[in-house]
């Protein structure tokens, strides 16, 4: 659910979600493994164990999953901390909070304003009001979660700001967003 993803998210975006140790094998006994399922799906692994902490992939892809971790130098693997769990304290310091859209992000999509196939996405007024043939990088549609201070963001843009465009009109309100954010650095 949302609720419990969310306060995950600032983690995540920061790169503090899962993190690369410099030992390449924990040493202990593993809780699970799996031969060459990869990166990824030992990653889902531990995530989906409530006690697993840590995670070893080796250059084959084999996959092992651990409680606790002895690290040890060798050449046979790569270890990540699961830190979403290793860590009880899942709040970040004002300093290390970074503004962040979570989801799939559309770069490079021209304004449509004649066409024919999918006259829908036309978007004459876009283009009279900004002069733009590309679209700024946007999010798709709803399935992104941004940050509190990116929502603040576009909140305190405010109507009066936006009164010489004919923001209404244009044909997808994705692009507004990253019209509205073009240009800042997150």
């Amino acid at each position: 659910p949302l609720e419990f993803l969310l306060p995950l998210l600032p983690r995540a975006a920061n790169g503090q979600a899962v993190v690369p140790l410099p030992a390449s094998n924990c040493g202990d006994l593993g809780r699970w493994r799996m031969p060459s399922i990869g990166h990824l799906q030992c990653q889902i692994e531990c995530a989906m164990d409530r006690q697993c902490h840590y995670f070893q992939v080796d250059s084959a892809g084999d996959c092992t999953t651990f409680t606790t971790c002895t690290p040890m130098k060798s050449r046979s693997a790569a270890v990540f901390k699961y830190a979403l769990r290793a860590s009880g304290d899942l709040e970040l310091t004002e300093n290390h909070d970074r503004p962040f859209i979570l989801g799939t992000i559309l770069h490079g999509n021209k304004v449509l304003i004649n066409d024919s196939y999918n006259p829908q996405w036309n978007n004459l007024e876009y283009s009279q009001d900004l002069g733009l043939s590309v679209y700024p990088p946007y999010p798709e549609a709803s399935g992104y979660a941004m940050s509190a201070d990116i929502a603040a963001f576009l909140a305190s843009v405010g109507m009066a700001s936006l009164a010489q465009l004919q923001w209404k009109a244009w044909a997808i309100e994705d692009t507004a967003l990253g019209t509205i954010l073009a240009g800042l650095s997150f």
